[in-house]
């Protein structure tokens, strides 16, 4: 438990900064306080400690003074350093510590455990009513002197006597960073200013200041166990949180958490989706909270949750199969064609087969629907769909494959094969079948004219010039098979042609004949085609006259 002034319950990823003294040599080491630490006490390496001296030590005994605790640092760890001190004479800071590159907008702890070492049964006595109580001033300033905040511990309990270990507590206050501020001074002094006391003994460690952050949880909206295929959603939950507007990344680990790399893009949404789950989402999740943004690569600034590992619970039976053998079809966890593979063979996981066909079947032998490796007799030429629901962790998965049963692909074209057109047409209707196994087809021509879709079972042909001219092309649908086949059902590539035979372009001599009165005329047409009949009509314009036929065919007379 922290004493102190609103402390925070949850702290940041990394500490700004944090002194735990480290480990002694052995149990009975003193030395001098770790590079970097500023404090105005002196070291004393022999003898009793006297006032204004301090050792950093494992244990308190090594202090030399038969009136205090016995014990180790805050952690019970026998060769775990901590910073005793006799204070008083001179000594007054204990500790003092610039930080800087602090988070705009943040709310930061500033904590150390602390223990009086002097005792009830043994110091006391000594100093009767002149005992004075261990009494620390925590202070934050500004990088000119100027005190923000301050915080005092008041007296420090006695350990009862020097059979037990010192009476650890630790003490703190929370402090919200001023705005444009990104450093300060931290400090720890004694409230009595260094003046000579009887008692005012004590062990520091573990000193902290760290950003508060809020206690951030993730669960995933499906469970931890889910279908490939299908999609989750990871949701955040915060609590405790001093950010008013907190900002989020979702991070993804593949080692077990040993490193994390960020996914999606960080922003304000506190849930992320995945919208199909593969095998390669199989992993453990976390997500990292920050005051904003740009606080997010900070890990002094910001605080991460547990992490949640998900499960890619999935079944996957091989690709659709042509069958070309009457014997039994064996499922199994390594044949090339009926191949399963299951996500895992926990106990307890559960499988239900189903078949669905225009044909006869049955299973073979002990086996049945709940097998986790059926045998089918499949008995007729049809499509067999199979399908299999494997239930993992209370999650069923599903997948499903076909089997076509003595079955070829097959592409023909349908209706007339051989037409004859007009010159003057522009496209031409087809239309072509395929066999249920046939699943990639094609027309193409003899001739340079186009389809409006080659791919297409029913397109249209626009024929060319050069295909008008030639007066003939053919034009071929094929159509071939690409499912792996077991056995000899025969070619996967079938192919059929049509003649398409296009008229010439005919055109009749225009003629004019010039006769008198009361003469019959006859007129015998011509075209550019020999061999060519020919229908016509007549009429007059002006006049009249006799004989006359409205229409006829052949020769005019």
């Amino acid at each position: 438990m922290v004493k102190g002034q609103g402390t925070c319950s949850s702290s940041a990823l990394a500490p700004v900064f944090s002194q735990t003294f480290g480990q002694g040599a052995n149990s009975s080491s003193k030395t001098t306080v770790p590079s970097g630490f500023t404090t105005n006490y002196s070291f004393q390496s022999s003898g009793a400690l006297d006032d204004g001296r301090y050792i950093v030590t494992p244990r308190v005994q090594n202090s030399g003074r038969n009136d205090w605790a016995v014990g180790s640092d805050h952690t019970c760890n026998s060769n775990g350093n901590m910073f005793l001190v006799n204070a008083g004479t001179g000594g007054s800071v204990f500790f003092t510590q610039q930080v800087d590159n602090l988070c705009p907008g943040s709310t930061y702890n500033f904590s150390a455990w602390l223990a009086n070492v002097n005792t009830t049964s043994h110091t006391l006595p000594i100093c009767g009513s002149g005992y004075v109580y261990p009494n620390v001033t925590f202070n934050i300033k500004n990088t000119s002197g100027t005190i923000l905040a301050t915080y005092s511990t008041g007296n420090l309990p006695l350990t009862a006597n020097r059979t037990v270990a010192p009476n650890w507590q630790q003490y703190g206050f929370s402090f919200a960073l001023p705005s444009g501020t990104t450093s300060l001074i931290l400090e720890m002094v004694d409230a009595y200013g260094g003046q000579p006391q009887c008692g005012n003994d004590l062990a520091i460690d573990y000193i902290l200041f760290t950003a508060c952050t809020p206690t951030a949880t993730i669960s995933f909206s499906n469970g931890t166990t889910v279908c490939a295929g299908t999609s989750t959603t990871i949701n955040a939950a915060i609590v405790n949180s001093p950010f008013t507007s907190p900002a989020y990344q979702w991070q993804k680990s593949t080692d077990g958490g040993t490193t994390w790399s960020n996914i999606g893009t960080a922003g304000t949404s506190s849930s992320y989706t995945i919208n199909s789950v593969t095998s390669t989402d199989g992993a453990a999740y976390r997500v990292i909270v920050g005051q904003d943004v740009a606080s997010l690569s900070s890990s002094t600034c910001i605080t991460a949750s547990a992490a949640v590992s998900l499960t890619v619970a999935s079944v996957k039976l091989n690709e659709d199969v042509i069958e070309c053998n009457n014997g039994i079809t064996s499922y199994s966890a390594s044949d090339a064609y009926y191949k399963v593979t299951y996500s895992n063979t926990n106990a307890g996981n559960s499988y239900l087969w189903s078949v669905s066909s225009s044909g006869s079947w049955s299973f073979q032998g002990s086996h049945s629907p709940s097998s986790q490796y059926p045998r089918f007799q499949f008995n007729s030429s049809a499509a067999y769909t199979v399908s299999v629901q494997f239930t993992t962790n209370g999650v069923s998965c599903s997948d499903t494959q076909v089997v076509f049963k003595n079955a070829v692909a097959l592409a023909s074209i349908l209706n007339s094969k051989d037409t004859s057109i007009c010159y003057n047409t522009n496209s031409v209707p087809l239309s072509g079948s395929i066999s249920y196994v046939t699943n990639n087809y094609t027309w193409s021509t003899s001739g340079t004219g186009t389809f409006s879709n080659a791919n297409s079972l029913n397109p249209t042909y626009t024929p060319s010039l050069a295909d008008k001219q030639s007066g003939l092309v053919k034009l071929y649908f094929t159509g071939t098979s690409t499912y792996n086949a077991t056995g000899n059902c025969g070619s996967n590539t079938s192919k059929d042609s049509m003649i398409l035979r296009i008229y010439p372009n005919n055109t009749g001599t225009n003629t004019s004949t010039a006769i008198c009165s009361n003469q019959l005329l006859t007129h015998t047409p011509s075209s550019t085609q020999p061999g060519s009949t020919f229908l016509w009509t007549s009429a007059f314009t002006s006049g009249s006259g006799s004989g006359n036929t409205a229409s006829g065919s052949g020769n005019i007379s």
